[in-house]
């Protein structure tokens, strides 16, 4: 449904031989199972005793100003001409496909459209490229982007 999403990991305390990385190990288990959430944030709490539930209500509102950011066209434009520099998409129909410019067209979700010559020779793994270098630039943890390629 387009919501910032974060996923809560409730009866912490009954977790048995604890140690500093289990939650690391968990964390990379669930994100494993859920491979394209892989910006969801997840918190491991304990609704009995208490346990890092204060977190839940401050990453909902981190969410929440996550979903509402918006990035100027030029920082926009270094990041996507940067992640073009460094990997080209395929070729369409014996044509270079170029990437012009990036804009952000609305906020809640945030929604990019990125302006190519040929939009048909973007695919979806290169909109997943470019999904994850403008998270890894700017965030957006937790909230889903749309990506849109249009004719330039």
């Amino acid at each position: 449904h387009r919501k910032g999403l974060g996923i809560l990991v409730n009866k912490w305390d009954l977790m048995p031989d604890k140690d500093t990385n289990t939650p690391r190990d968990y964390a990379k288990d669930i994100r494993d199972r859920l491979q394209t959430l892989s910006y969801v944030p997840i918190q491991f709490i304990s609704a009995t005793t208490g346990q890092r539930v204060g977190k839940v209500l401050e990453l909902a509102t981190t969410i929440g100003d996550e979903r509402k950011k918006r990035i100027s066209t030029s920082k926009l434009n270094e990041v996507v001409q940067a992640a073009f520099a460094a990997h080209h998409p395929p070729t369409y129909r014996g044509a270079a496909v170029r990437i012009k410019f990036a804009t952000q067209v609305r906020t809640e979700p945030p929604t990019f459209a990125f302006f190519a010559n040929h939009p048909k020779g973007v695919g979806d793994s290169y909109k997943r490229y470019l999904e994850n270098k403008v998270r890894a630039a700017f965030g957006f943890e937790g909230v889903p982007m749309g990506i849109v390629i249009r004719q330039k």
